[in-house]
């Protein structure tokens, strides 16, 4: 059975007959990061879908698998300094599809963690101004010069950045994270940290590309980046993503996990 990450987007933008239509072959993946945006949705957007309740109907007759957080895999990697092998949680999943049969335990979604909550809205926003910065550097000037005339003349913002980052060896970008983050092993592209951190720096050069300082970007925004960056990065351990967002996951996916299927929103 492939398996395909279910990105919240594709869940608000499809009926239960849809996604059933879309899914009912796969294991579908539900991560961290979508229960995270349920958590914290506002109750005006939930309830234009029939509330939690709603969109939990949604799933049912769907294979779901529960994943670990995205904190606790990397997080992992960083101590056991070795590749993820799998992001499933087998009581987590255990745990969604009762949830989600039984229409009970809305409660577990409508809390978050504090940590989990810290890593996106804090954390994460820290580290990608921190790259942002660096990348405003006069020293970077010249690529994005030349970046930005590659864009002008039809390139994606995507393709830009893999060919620009591309010319670096994977064990380069590999030592650099390694001594970055202070790890004896530089992890490869077989890593989820690998992944994750490539994503998150391609984020910062679209905004460097745009024009836009590191002051300028509200915690919201770029989190809400960061999230979806999360939901393509899960693509190191699935068939496919699932997403109505044509503006970052879908073209990220398909520039940084080419060949993995892309169910979008029609």
């Amino acid at each position: 059975m492939r398996r395909t990450v279910l990105d919240l987007s594709y869940l608000w933008a499809r009926s239960a007959v849809d996604l059933a239509a879309d899914l009912g072959d796969a294991e579908v993946l539900i991560t961290s990061e979508l229960i995270y945006e349920l958590a914290t949705a506002s109750k005006k957007k939930l309830a234009r879908v029939g509330g939690l309740a709603g969109l939990l109907d949604k799933l049912a007759g769907l294979a779901l698998a529960g994943s670990h957080a995205l904190l606790r895999l990397l997080n992992i990697e960083r101590g056991h300094e070795e590749p993820t092998k799998d992001v499933v949680d087998n009581v987590a999943t255990e745990d969604l599809n009762r949830f989600v049969g039984e229409g009970a335990g809305f409660e577990v979604i409508e809390q978050v963690d504090e940590a989990i909550r810290r890593f996106f809205e804090e954390d994460e926003p820290r580290k990608l101004r921190n790259g942002l910065e660096r990348m405003w550097e006069p020293r970077h000037d010249e690529a994005f010069k030349e970046a930005r005339g590659a864009v002008g003349q039809g390139t994606s913002v995507e393709q830009v950045y893999v060919d620009i980052f591309g010319r670096l060896p994977e064990e380069d970008v590999g030592r650099e994270i390694a001594n970055t983050l202070g790890m004896k092993t530089p992890p490869t592209s077989e890593w989820m940290l690998f992944r994750y951190e490539r994503l998150r720096n391609f984020i910062a050069f679209r905004y460097r590309l745009a024009g836009t300082q590191p002051d300028q970007l509200a915690d919201k925004t770029i989190a809400n980046d960061l999230l979806d960056a999360h939901y393509v990065c899960f693509l190191q351990h699935a068939d496919g993503i699932a997403t109505a967002d044509k503006k970052l996951v879908e073209p990220a996916a398909r520039a940084f996990f080419e060949g993995k299927q892309i169910i979008s929103r029609p």
